[in-house]
């Protein structure tokens, strides 16, 4: 019993040894001084405490960086350079030779010499037409003049002989000169049933066929100089001052897969039509071995202007904010970092697809161009590579 009343006595000395020796740091003191003194103290503590951390922190990043991931972005250059505008006018192919051969007298078509496709030179038969009723007049007019002439003679011998009045001989003389006349008359009017080409070209299209009776004047078939076609547009006025004649233009055919070749202005209307206020343009060309044809659909595609060393990018890339303000968004580096700029600017003319941009980007900027339309004014990109 005494034995364990020692242990007992001997533990709570221990304890009491260890309480004393053991201050709780943590503990208020009681005393207003020492309050204040421990207010301070703990103060410096907390300083000493939040430069430990920022220090120990700034030692983690660089022993293990972290990198935060920007949105995919592509780019494209900024270059200066010339920009051409260019104007399209709706337009027709036309032929610049396309006539008809006639006959200049009524009567049946006894031969046609030629058919759709044939290609004919200028002054080739092309057709003949009964002729056999003027033959007869140049029969029957013959008769009469050798007659006339039989009595010019004995007139003429009569009246050297001082026979008879100088009426009749004048009478007889003027009789055979009327015959003479009509029978060359006749010969004219027989030759006008051959009826030949006006100009070298194709055959384009027969309108009446042998054995159908034609009219004076009446068209028999069309003929088409190939070689002398023309694009015909009807130009809007407010493009007077710029198409010159001789200008050089492009013509693209958008039937033959936008077959395109360039042929200079021959025509410029001299006056403006009233009704639609256009006025005329003809460029002169050819068949291009055989693949243009009359009444084909034509574009002109002509240059109206010239922007030397100006800077132009797709018109797609111009956005505008709530403002109104038209911007392109650029990279900007800084401290190892790409982030998106905001760059205000201020547009100029557009031709296919492309926009002048007259301030607010350099030479030296880098325009981001997909993934453009999602980002704002500073935000983190990474480009695409």
């Amino acid at each position: 019993m005494k034995i364990r009343i020692t242990i007992l006595s001997l533990a709570l000395m221990a304890l009491m040894m260890v309480g004393c020796k053991k201050k709780d740091p943590w503990a208020i003191p009681g005393d207003l001084e020492a309050k204040r003194e421990m207010l301070a103290q703990k103060q410096s503590d907390l300083g000493k405490l939040k430069t430990f951390i920022k220090t120990l922190q700034d030692s983690i990043e660089l022993q293990a960086p972290t990198k935060k991931e920007g949105k995919l972005v592509t780019t494209m250059p900024v270059k200066a350079e010339d920009f051409q505008h260019f104007i399209e006018i709706q337009s027709n192919v036309e032929a610049e030779d396309m006539v008809f051969a006639s006959s200049q007298m009524g009567g049946s078509i006894l031969s046609l010499q030629v058919k759709e496709g044939s290609y004919v030179s200028r002054g080739h038969l092309i057709a003949t037409v009964d002729s056999e009723p003027i033959r007869k007049q140049i029969e029957q007019t013959e008769n009469a003049l050798s007659l006339a002439r039989d009595v010019f003679t004995r007139q003429d011998r009569l009246w050297k002989q001082k026979i008879g009045t100088e009426m009749q001989f004048l009478q007889a003389k003027n009789r055979v000169e009327q015959l003479e006349k009509t029978i060359e008359l006749l010969q004219i009017q027989l030759k006008k049933a051959n009826v030949y080409a006006p100009i070298s070209g194709i055959v384009e299209h027969v309108i009446l066929e042998a054995g159908e009776l034609a009219g004076p004047g009446a068209p028999i078939v069309q003929i088409l100089n190939p070689n002398k076609l023309k694009i015909v547009a009807q130009a809007p006025e407010i493009y007077t001052k710029s198409i010159r004649k001789g200008q050089r233009v492009k013509v693209v055919i958008p039937a033959l897969d936008d077959f395109e070749f360039t042929a200079p202005v021959t025509l410029i209307g001299s006056s403006i039509n009233p009704a639609n206020r256009t006025f005329k343009v003809e460029v002169a060309t050819n068949s291009k071995k055989g693949k243009l044809k009359p009444n084909l659909l034509a574009k002109i595609i002509i240059n109206d202007k010239t922007y030397p060393n100006v800077m132009a990018i797709p018109a797609d890339l111009i956005r505008q904010d709530v403002e109104g303000n038209d911007y392109v968004m650029t990279l900007m580096h800084k401290d190892g970092i790409i982030t998106a700029h905001k760059n205000i600017v201020k547009t100029g003319d557009t031709y296919d697809g492309k926009i002048i941009i007259e301030s607010g980007i350099l030479e030296s900027d880098v325009i981001i161009a997909e993934g453009a339309s999602s980002l704002v004014n500073g935000e983190l990109v990474e480009v695409q590579k």
